[in-house]
Order: structure tokens, then sequence, then C-alpha cells
């Protein structure tokens, strides 16, 4: 966990100083919004065609990841900069917008100050997910824990999932009252 940490206080500075925009998603994020599992791994994701910034600033700073076009891994954190699902005939775009970017928080995690997509945001991109990778990696679990701990936006969640084209994924959702700011969810995560 030491190296982690370390290594997200490095990050979190290089991007900082850069003023790239960035945001913890995944098994980080439900740790701070969730359960508290052990963090594996460091997700983040930045805005659309700002990889080759980040592997710059990184170069710049002597630290050298594996960037293959598409993420960039080093030492326990990677860097996404478009989290789409595509698969059985399905697409779902999941990319860093101005209002997602506008919902993005600042907290403690592992001794540095960092960056975090919003519980909503997290959440989504957890449901966007194939089934079985959900289930191999607690997912499920996951998204109920950040769902019973936070009054989610139901007016973001639906535009957000609109423009994941993922609207009809849950019908919770469409069976709330439009006037209707906030709900807790329902249990509805189950494997």
């Amino acid at each position: 966990m030491s190296l982690i940490a370390g290594n997200l206080g490095i990050m979190q500075r290089l991007l900082d100083e850069h003023t790239i925009t960035w945001g913890i998603y995944g098994n980080a994020a439900s740790h701070l919004y969730g359960n508290r599992l052990p963090i594996r791994t460091i997700d983040i994701l930045v805005p659309p065609a700002t990889l080759r910034t980040v592997v710059q600033v990184m170069q710049s700073a002597k630290r050298v990841g594996q960037f293959d076009g598409r993420r960039i891994m080093w030492s326990g954190i990677n860097l996404y900069d478009d989290l789409s699902v595509r698969g059985d005939g399905a697409f779902y775009p999941f990319k860093m917008d101005t209002m997602m970017i506008g919902r993005l928080q600042r907290r403690q995690l592992l001794g540095s100050r960092v960056s975090f997509l919003s519980p909503e945001d997290v959440l989504i991109q957890m449901m966007l997910l194939p089934p079985p990778a959900a289930q191999k990696s607690h997912t499920y679990e996951e998204m109920a824990a950040i769902a019973q701990r936070h009054l989610l936006d139901l007016t973001y969640v639906r535009q957000r999932l609109s423009l994941c084209q993922a609207l009809t994924l849950l019908s919770w959702y469409e069976t709330a009252s439009s006037d209707e700011q906030k709900i807790p969810p329902p249990a509805f995560f189950q494997p």
C-alpha cells in the first residue's frame, strides 16, 4: 500500500502542477464512497486526448510508464481518457466532459488530496461494466455500498445515463418522478 500511496502523491503533484484535469474512479473511489475494500490499483480518468500530454509530463519528471495508446500504466496507477464500453452490439460512451468535470471532488486518499469522480459517475461507470467483469471485481457489492451511503442526484444520473446511451439499463430511473432532484436508490444491485 505504501508504494501506491507514494506514487499517488507523485501523480497528484504532476497532474496538478500541469493543470491537467483528472478524477479517480473504480476500486479506489469505491473505497472512499462505499465499501472499504483494499485498494488494488488507482484508476484515473482524464479528458479525451490528454494521455500523450500526461506521458510528456511524466517523462519530463523522469517517471516512465507503459503507454499503449489507450492507457498509461505506472506502478499501480492506470490512466485512461476513454472508458466507453462496447459489447453484444451495444456501445456506451463514457468520457470526461464538462458536466463530469464540474462534479469532481477533492478528498484525502493515502495521504494525498486527490480528485475523484462524483459518486454518481463512479456508480454509472461500474454499471456499464459487462457482468463477468463486474462479478470478478466485487463491483456489485461496491455499487450497492455507494448507492446506500449517498443520496444520488437523480437529475444528473439521468443526464449521464442519457449521454452514455444507457438510460434503459435501469428501469427504476424511468419510474421515479421527474420533479425529484435527489432520491436514495433502491437495493437493485444483485448478482
